[in-house]
């Protein structure tokens, strides 16, 4: 009985150290190269990776606040940032929804039961500090349409879309001539073939891309009708972001409603379109999408990078032997990017696979 005894522990024994051995050869397979700024595969093997904080520290107090630029806002804040573009380190582009007021903070404030939304709620909790959304706190194009956007110039302003800061986060020039012209600016670039630096801003809610002089003094293009959805050549479906491919030619994604990308010259002029409408959420028909959220270009392969959401393929037009593929860039949670769901990617050398609706990937197409 004994032996039998020292025997099964044994067993035990080895059994643990084998598990302890296989969960530590997992970490260091899956997690290589942790010296901060190389990152990680997320999953062992797979093409792309995640690390979520890099290494980098949140710089506090960036940008200053309003009150130490602006007269008169020492009770007003920023509202959502929808893009940042750094050009250098002392001008960085940010593009926002306007302003909102400063929440005091402490104890003591006391509390709101909310029985009207559901029971047990109150606000604020913890310690009396009010937590706000801002990104719907302040509706597009800066106008109320009933009383759930709340009081413009109490709970918000629509005033400072789009500003430029230096390093110390001190704003440096103000673009409030233009604030009435945005509903919702998403993206903005600088090409890095332009000898004069014009700036490219694309407009989801209202619909437009507009370029500026360096300054932005001057208007210098406007694409699509603003205020006006479309899917012609001079409408665009609330477009989200903009990618050089060389000093002639760039391409946008077209959009949250939209489900096309569409190549353009530097002057504006329609190159060519491809994408159409998929059916949410297993799509896998080559050339149709759900929506183009994400867009990219490598300028030596040729290769237009998109991502979507909900079961989105890649474009179609390509030649007799362009063919898909399509691999994971995160887990399930895919929050950061938007929703983004499924795509395939294209070359020249002809196949097609896809990728369940699970897991996040990015499309690519060579042009």
């Amino acid at each position: 009985m004994t032996g039998r005894t020292l025997k099964i522990a044994a067993l035990v024994v080895a059994f643990a150290a084998g598990m302890l051995v296989s969960s530590r050869l997992g970490v260091v397979e899956g997690q290589q190269r942790k010296t901060p700024g190389e990152g990680f595969a997320a999953v062992p093997g797979g093409k792309g990776g995640q690390d979520v904080f890099g290494p980098y520290d949140p710089v506090q107090n960036w940008p200053r606040p309003l009150g130490e630029s602006l007269p008169n806002h020492e009770n007003w804040t920023y509202s959502q940032a929808t893009d940042v573009f750094p050009e250098s380190q002392d001008r960085v582009l940010v593009t926002f929804k306007g302003e909102l007021p400063v929440l005091p903070g402490g104890r003591g404030r006391g509390t709101t039961w909310l029985p009207q939304i559901g029971p047990s709620l109150k606000f604020p909790v913890g310690g009396g500090v009010p937590v706000r959304e801002a990104a719907s706190a302040t509706p597009s194009f800066g106008k109320a349409m009933d009383e759930s956007d709340g009081r413009p110039g109490v709970d918000w302003r629509w005033e400072h879309v789009i500003m430029v800061f230096d390093r110390n986060g001190k704003m440096i020039e103000d673009w409030s001539q233009w604030d009435r012209i945005w509903g919702r600016p998403h993206d903005v670039e600088i090409s890095p073939y332009d000898p004069q630096k014009n700036i490219w801003i694309v407009d989801a809610d209202a619909h437009f891309v507009s370029k500026f002089t360096h300054d932005g003094k001057q208007r210098l293009l406007t694409l699509g009708t603003p205020g006006v959805p479309g899917t012609d050549d001079t409408h665009f479906s609330r477009p989200t972001f903009m990618a050089f491919m060389d000093a002639n030619t760039w391409y946008l994604a077209d959009g949250y409603d939209g489900t096309r990308v569409i190549k353009y010259d530097m002057n504006g002029k329609k190159l060519l379109e491809w994408g159409m409408k998929g059916t949410p959420p297993n799509e896998r028909r080559p050339g149709y999408f759900n929506s183009v959220h994400g867009i990219a270009v490598n300028p030596k392969t040729r290769r237009v990078y998109t991502a979507s959401t909900w079961g989105t393929t890649a474009p179609s037009g390509l030649p007799t032997r362009a063919r898909t593929s399509c691999w994971p860039t995160m887990p399930t949670d895919t929050s950061s990017i938007h929703g983004a769901r499924s795509a395939r990617a294209r070359d020249a050398s002809g196949g097609s696979t896809a990728l369940p609706p699970t897991r996040t990937a990015i499309s690519t197409r060579r042009k």
